[in-house]
This record gives structure tokens, sequence and C-alpha cells, in this order.
């Protein structure tokens, strides 16, 4: 059973061009079998205000660079009280002459001699530490990346072709899909079918849609060409009702189900354990009816359906990796998942 279900990482936030690629290579790592890449979040990234904190972050890098290689050019403040100190011994020694005037013309020699040394010890000890410096200065840098490179390069707003390419040089197998659209989700159809048409050449294993834009005229291409290419079908609904009850996910998912797709998704806002033992009440209810599905819950308990994957006998378990697009809503981990799925297989 456990070997039957999926662990899909989503990347569900707006970001630049450069995270991307690095948490594609990083999830490639964790042990997950599919990735969940929402198109319409990255295409409304806006990199105005990295770009403005990276161009500050610059600024203040080379500044304190700047004033670094400034003060090691400076004699330092222990080399002037050290010569001061030594210009002070030689008059006190001067001053204290006693005795014939040869043993003071020897006194005096010896210590302008011991002075000389003393100097010239303190000369290559001072060469020596700004040699040590000029290495260090490269070091100096807070992000050298950032200082070498144009901010505007490195927040760069990803293209479609962009993420097509992502798609086709990921290791892990792709969901496309787009954000939860909510109870409205009939606006915007067209501009999502456009959107997931442009990127299909990349060949994801998986398209998402939601039963509304898949109903569409819209989306009737769409489903062409997935079918053409063999591209799978994951047909979500929208259950985010509020109160969640048992009786209407299992209508919900009974209009998913009357469509062609291989595989079915319920979408729940769960917030409450009230409405978590709604959802296992109907995940109950669907597992007789041997068709395949699995559950994405939203909200502050909605990660509890991946961690009950087995128990739900759902066929894919959703986490979540890095910056979640709504920061007021846990997200679970990959890591975090296995870790609770292991202990509940010890019980």
């Amino acid at each position: 059973m456990a070997s039957k279900i999926r662990k899909c990482v989503v990347l569900s936030c707006e970001k630049n061009l450069q995270s991307i690629k690095a948490d594609l290579e990083t999830v490639s790592k964790l042990g997950a079998d599919l990735i969940e890449l929402r198109i319409d979040e990255y295409m409304s990234y806006d990199p105005t205000e990295d770009i403005k904190r990276a161009e500050e972050k610059k600024k203040q890098a080379e500044e304190s660079a700047a004033e670094t290689k400034d003060e090691s050019e400076e004699p330092s403040e222990s080399e002037d009280e050290q010569e001061k100190a030594a210009k002070t011994e030689s008059s006190e020694v001067n001053m204290e002459k006693t005795g014939s005037d040869d043993n003071d013309k020897d006194e005096k020699k010896s210590n302008e001699k011991k002075i000389a040394d003393k100097d010239g010890d303190e000369k290559a000890s001072t060469d020596e530490e700004e040699e040590i410096e000029d290495w260090g200065e490269p070091d100096l840098a807070v992000d050298t990346e950032i200082i070498e490179e144009d901010p505007e390069e490195i927040f760069k707003k990803p293209e479609l072709s962009d993420i097509e390419e992502l798609i086709k040089s990921s290791s892990i197998p792709v969901i496309l899909g787009f954000r939860d659209l909510g109870e409205d989700s009939s606006k915007e159809a067209a501009q999502r079918a456009e959107l997931l048409k442009k990127v299909l050449a990349g060949s994801p294993a998986y398209i998402d849609i939601n039963i509304d834009d898949y109903k569409n005229e819209s989306f009737e291409e769409i489903k062409k060409i997935a079918n053409g290419s063999g591209i799978k079908i994951i047909l979500s609904s929208n259950s985010r009702k509020d109160p969640i009850e048992e009786d209407e996910l299992v209508e919900d998912f009974d209009i998913i189900a009357d469509q062609k797709a291989e595989l079915y998704k319920l979408v729940c806002d769960v917030d409450d354990h009230s409405s978590l033992a709604e959802v296992f009440g109907a995940a109950d209810t669907i597992v007789e009816k041997k068709i395949p599905f699995t559950v994405y819950g939203i909200g502050s308990l909605g990660h509890i359906s991946s961690t009950y994957a087995e128990m739900l006998q759902i066929k894919i378990a959703y986490c979540s990796y890095g910056r979640h697009s709504d920061r007021t809503k846990p997200a679970l981990d990959l890591s975090k998942m296995i870790e609770d799925w292991n202990l509940l297989k010890k019980k």
C-alpha cells in the first residue's frame, strides 16, 4: 500500500528563475516522486523589491570593502604609540647622562642602535600585517555573487520558455497546475489555458486542471494536446466550503469522477478537527468506489491528510518546500512527512 503513494513536493510561490532552479535541484535529492509547478504563481513574480534589496546590499558591501582598504593603508594606532614610547625612552636615557663623556657617547650609541633595531622589527611586522590584510580583502564582500553580478540578472523573472526548459531538465516527473482558484474559478480560464498550452512542449508527466476549467471550452485544445502526447490529467474539485461536510465532499468527488482523468483530487480547507473528521469520512466512502483519488488539504490542519496518506488510501501525498505562497498557513515538509509515516508504522 505504502509503495503506491507518491510523494509530491509543491513549489508554490513567486520566485526568480535562479531560485526555482535551486529548489528543483534540492528537491530532486530529497526523495520526492513528483514536483508540482504552479505556472501562474511564477508568472506573477515581481522582481522589483528583490532587485532593490540586492542593490542596497551590494552598495553596503562595497562601502565596507572600501573603508577596510583605507584603514589598512593608514599607520595603526599601536604603531604610533610604540614610536612615541621609543623616543621617550631615548630622551630619558640622554637626560640621565653620568660619568665621563666617553661613557655618555657609548651609551647614546647603544641606545640609538636599540631604537633602530626596534624600528626595523616593527616595520617588518607591519609589512607582514599589511600583506595579510591584502590577502583577506576578497572575503570582505558580504555576498560576492551580488557584488559581482547585476541584480537584474540574478532576480530575473521566469519566462514561459524558462518553465518549459525546467520541465524538460527535471530529473523528477513534473505536475503543471495553478494556485487554488477559489469559488469564482471561471474567470480568466482562457488566460490559464493559453499559459498551459505554451509550456506543454516541455512534456510534463501530469497537468492538474480544476473541474470548472476542464468544462470550459478554452481547455478543449489542452485536453486534445494532453491525450495526444501522453500527458496525464489530474482533475481537481472545488471543495473549499465552510463548514466541510462529508456528504458534500462525496458529491463533489462524484462530479469530477464523471469526467475522464487519470486521478481525481479533492481540495479541502481544513482548519479544525471537525472538518478533518469529515474529510476522513468522505475518503472512507470514496475508497469503496475503486476510483484513484487524492486529497489536498489546505489550512492549519490540511497537512494531516498527507501524514495519514496510507490510512486514507490516497495516491499522492502533497507537501511543500521553501517559502509558501500563503505564509499564514503551515506547510508540511517532506522529511517531516516521512518521519511521521515511520512513527505511525511502529504503532
